[in-house]
């Protein structure tokens, strides 16, 4: 999966999500600043991993199931063994 996105639009959805704007959040910004420094890097395989307490689908059986399902659309909730 890839993500498509024109810089300059990004660079408008940073800008309206800076600490000091009316809308501003830290956490949407972030993950926004990540997303572009990936985009910059646009010669190198990126991954996303999702994470819940200490189970990740790579190391959890149970959660890589349920991220499967996720993946096809079935609503299903996993149980954090935090």
């Amino acid at each position: 999966m890839d993500i498509v996105i024109e810089e300059s639009i990004l660079d408008k959805f940073l800008e309206y999500s800076e600490i000091d704007s009316p809308h501003g959040h830290r956490g949407i910004h972030n993950l926004l600043l990540q997303i572009r420094e990936l985009g910059y890097l646009w010669d190198s395989q990126h991954r996303i991993v999702l994470y819940d307490g200490e189970s990740s689908g790579e190391l959890d059986g149970d959660y890589a199931s349920y991220l499967n399902k996720r993946a096809a659309g079935i609503k299903t909730t996993f149980e954090s063994k935090v």
